[in-house]
């Protein structure tokens, strides 16, 4: 079966993050700049003085972390089956791609032995939703979650698959913590994208989740689209373990192939939904990329991120960054950037200071992780009406 040429849309979200779990609570906390920094309850082994970041406040009853993520996931894949509003024993050929991180790790402060490790985790999500489905993992660090769903298309586009479950999902880390604190890169005020002032990352977890498949008239006749996911970019820097390469010549590669193979040109872009970690060089060299790259185009086209408002949430990060713009597309309305108060004088880019109504037809969105992978996707309208 030749599905190249065919749409793979997006039927069905599930999120579980700091704002809430669904997608209007998610995207209205952006839209508001709900404040969720808080003290991190969960980790009282670690030794760092009054840790802070963005927590989901339902998942955190059992400080086992093997329980929260597992709990993340199940909640988050559940919602998403939900959304799309049909049995999925109807569907022969499932697949379950899930990217993650370093969650997993804190298990090693409550026991020594019999550690379940992320590769596992597929599998004992799919017993816990009675799931019968291939499973792909990916562990690809910032990168994960979007990644998860690019593979997602591929698989629709190449295999007879019938429905993709593609997300990603990390819990807080007091290893991951501990790690980005010896980088001297978690800003003790709060996620700052892009600010003058910022000095690094919050943490955050959550998991976000979405049912893709192959877009066809009865399907599109039938039940809501969200999007569809008409390309995407990837690329390595080969450059330096976690920093990110300054030419962005590899990054600005990934959003070319992003484009091209929508069959687009950079001048649909209505939005970038950026990495925006808050970390002085990373912020500089993706708003330089982002400036370079798009010039006298971005006069139309608005930057926004997530981070400032649900911190970094490691593995899930970049499918928070789709999740935002599927938000964007159905809601019409551009979230800002949180904690953005004076823009660094060096970033020539339109970034969102506060929300802004707009009709949002093509959104691209970035994800850069640790290693040099970058990965960039295209997400688009297919309808005029929004789906509230």
């Amino acid at each position: 079966m030749d599905n190249r040429k065919e749409q793979v849309v997006i039927t069905g979200v599930g999120l579980v993050s700091p704002l809430g779990l669904t997608l209007k609570d998610f995207f209205t906390g952006l839209i508001k700049k709900t404040d969720v920094y808080r003290d991190i309850k969960v980790f009282d082994s670690l030794k760092a003085v009054n840790p802070k970041g963005m927590q989901v406040e339902e998942c955190s009853l059992d400080y086992r972390p093997e329980e929260i993520i597992l709990n993340m996931g199940e909640c988050a894949i559940r919602s998403a089956i939900a959304d799309r509003g049909l049995d999925t024993d109807s569907l022969s050929n499932i697949s379950l791609v899930f990217g993650s991180g370093l969650g997993l790790t804190d298990q090693l402060y409550f026991e020594d032995k019999d550690i379940h490790y992320l590769s596992s985790l597929g599998e004992r999500l799919c017993g816990r939703l009675g799931l019968k489905c291939e499973i792909i993992y990916i562990a690809n660090a910032c990168c994960a979650g979007s990644q998860a769903v690019c593979y997602g298309v591929d698989l629709l586009r190449y295999t007879d698959t019938d429905l993709v479950i593609a997300g990603g999902l990390d819990i807080l880390s007091q290893a991951a913590y501990a790690g980005f604190q010896r980088l001297n890169a978690i800003d003790p005020d709060g996620c700052r994208p892009f600010d003058r002032e910022r000095k690094g990352i919050s943490v955050g977890e959550g998991a976000a989740f979405f049912t893709m498949e192959r877009n066809t008239p009865d399907l599109n006749k039938n039940r809501k689209v969200y999007c569809a996911v008409t390309g995407f970019g990837m690329t390595n820097d080969a450059y330096h373990v976690v920093q990110l390469k300054p030419d962005g010549l590899e990054i600005i590669r990934a959003m070319d192939e992003a484009v091209q193979s929508s069959g687009l040109s950079k001048d649909d872009i209505d939005l970038i939904v950026a990495h925006g970690t808050g970390t002085a060089q990373n912020d500089r060299v993706e708003s330089a990329i982002i400036r370079t790259y798009f010039n006298e185009q971005l006069e139309h086209i608005h930057v926004t991120t997530p981070k400032g408002a649900i911190g970094h949430t490691g593995g899930a990060s970049g499918a928070f960054g789709i999740a935002t713009a599927i938000g964007s597309i159905i809601y019409g309305e551009v979230p800002s950037v949180t904690n953005l108060k004076t823009i660094d004088e060096n970033f020539e880019i339109p970034l969102v200071f506060e929300a802004v109504k707009k009709t949002i037809n093509t959104v691209m969105v970035n994800a850069f992780a640790f290693g040099g992978t970058n990965i960039v996707v295209i997400c688009k309208s297919i309808n005029e009406e929004s789906h509230g």
